[in-house]
């Protein structure tokens, strides 16, 4: 595909970035993403507790709603 846009994770997470789960290489925030229509895709984040938010991205508009 297409990058249409790059986002900061600090900028979409619905956790503060040092509650993720990390190692020397990365950090583990996301449990699943999954289309809802052509348009909107659902994101899940996960923290280092195992908790569990999602945010649905808006693909026309560029941001989560």
């Amino acid at each position: 595909g297409n990058l249409i846009k790059r986002h900061m994770l600090e900028d979409i997470s619905p956790f503060p970035i040092n509650t993720y789960s990390t190692s020397m290489s990365s950090i583990r925030w996301r449990c699943d993403t999954k289309f809802l229509d052509k348009n909107r895709i659902e994101i899940c984040f996960v923290d280092e507790k195992e908790r569990k938010k999602t945010r649905i991205y808006d693909l026309d508009k560029g941001k989560i709603e």
